[in-house]
């Protein structure tokens, strides 16, 4: 159980970072700008603490690698967002592709490996 632990862990304060990095972000967008792109990020970072929890306490193999891959697909679109934002605006935008690839491998290579 201690393996199961200490990767959890690794995994919340992982997202913990991304999701102030993201939020941060976000912040610095304007609230009322077009594409509403500072709203989708932070719909899509919202209890993310609470999903990779919720993921990693399902016994049924299956049905955790669905959740995972559920949270990393919202992830990858935060990117997308992110990516916009770097292009579009003078936000600096650091190391949070990292951070998110990081936290994205991690939940995938465990998804389906933990019992």
């Amino acid at each position: 159980m201690s393996i199961i632990r200490s990767v959890t862990d690794s995994a919340l304060m992982q997202a913990n970072e991304v999701k102030f990095q993201i939020s941060e972000i976000a912040y610095a967008l304007p609230h009322n700008e077009q594409f509403q792109v500072r709203k989708r990020m932070l719909e899509l970072i919202n209890n993310l603490d609470g999903q990779i929890i919720d993921a990693f306490a399902l016994s049924n193999k299956i049905d955790r690698v669905r959740k995972f891959v559920n949270i990393v697909g919202k992830l990858m679109e935060c990117k997308d967002y992110l990516e916009y934002v770097q292009k579009s605006s003078n936000i600096i935008i650091g190391n949070t592709f990292s951070k998110i690839d990081e936290l994205s491998n991690l939940l995938l290579i465990n998804s389906g490996t933990l019992n």
